[in-house]
């Protein structure tokens, strides 16, 4: 009880709730989905947001946040019938869950990776996945404001043609579902050296 007085009072609750409550009543007006399944769904886009705008313990993981969102949201999204930009925008919203999922992988292994490089002095090796945990950081936070963007009803505030809505949609769609494609292969060179450096290691280990 404490813990949601205290958010109260630093007026994270109110501002999480202006954030959640559009976006499910929206996922509220699919057909086919059950009570307990938007009950759910509401729950997790609460704990992920909260998880996202304060740190509740110091061993918070917003992995562990985003992935029961993502897979929740694939989940009712199959009954989604894409007709309406509404639903359209609904799609995209998930796809970016599920793309914010790989990314947060990706960046827990480049962290690894770079204690691992400043353990051995490996000082050019920690920069380079600092530069890339960066990277990664600012795609992400510029794939959320263009899905946000994305919104009907901040997209046709600027007189734009459904047209040109569902012609952004599948260019945001394509590039989400790229970007996830690309860190579920693990093809980023650091990670690859990172399992360089750890077969080394081990060599190094057998040897002593």
């Amino acid at each position: 009880m404490s813990f949601w007085v205290d958010l109260k009072k630093r007026g994270v609750l109110r501002e999480i709730i202006s954030e959640v409550e559009p976006v499910w009543q929206k996922f509220c007006q699919m057909s086919g989905v059950g009570e307990a399944e938007l009950n759910d769904l509401k729950e997790v886009m609460i704990r992920e947001a909260m998880a996202r705008k304060i740190f509740i313990r110091k061993d918070y993981s917003r992995l562990e946040m985003l992935k029961p969102l993502a897979a929740l949201g694939e989940k009712i999204n199959k009954h989604n019938q894409l007709s309406t930009c509404e639903e359209l925008w609904l799609d995209i919203q998930v796809k970016l869950w599920e793309y914010q999922v790989c990314a947060e992988k990706e960046l827990l292994r480049l962290s690894e990776f770079k204690k691992e490089a400043r353990n051995i002095r490996a000082d050019y090796l920690a920069e380079r996945a600092q530069e890339e945990l960066e990277k990664i950081e600012a795609e992400r936070e510029s794939f959320i404001v263009k899905v946000n963007n994305l919104k009907p009803v901040k997209h046709f505030s600027t007189r734009e043609s459904p047209l040109k809505f569902k012609q952004e949609y599948l260019l945001l769609k394509q590039l989400l579902e790229a970007r996830k494609s690309d860190y579920q292969r693990g093809e980023s060179p650091l990670l690859k050296a990172q399992e360089r450096l750890k077969a080394k290691n081990k060599e190094w280990e057998i040897v002593r």
